[in-house]
């Protein structure tokens, strides 16, 4: 079934509220759009404004193989390394990921 986007308007008698359907908007073209131009729509726009324009469809998507790796550190790096990773609103193992990337491609770069 369809569904309407509603909003609540207050109306002058008392308290009583009352909904009423939202406006239709169409949704823009968007096919010559940079990415950031798209993300700036849907950053100020609802994608619920648009549902009834929306199709379903079929995405597969792959990760690449990752291996675990042991790697020893102090009860002290440890506490540490959650503490900044909780600041930055990621998981430590995450954090870890991140950092050594970053070491692997500034190695890369300078040789």
């Amino acid at each position: 079934t369809r569904e309407a986007t509603w909003e609540i308007l207050n109306l002058k008698r008392g308290s009583e509220k009352m909904l009423k359907p939202k406006a239709k908007t169409k949704l823009p073209d968007m096919t010559d759009w940079t990415a950031k131009e798209i993300h700036e729509f849907w950053k100020a726009h609802s994608s619920a404004d648009y549902w009834d324009e929306t199709e379903e469809v079929e995405v597969e998507v792959r990760r690449r193989p990752r291996r675990s790796v042991s790697v020893k550190l102090s009860e002290e790096d440890i506490r540490a390394l959650k503490r900044i990773a909780e600041e930055k609103g990621v998981g430590y193992t995450t954090l870890l990921r991140i950092w050594i990337k970053e070491k692997l491609r500034e190695a890369q770069a300078a040789s």
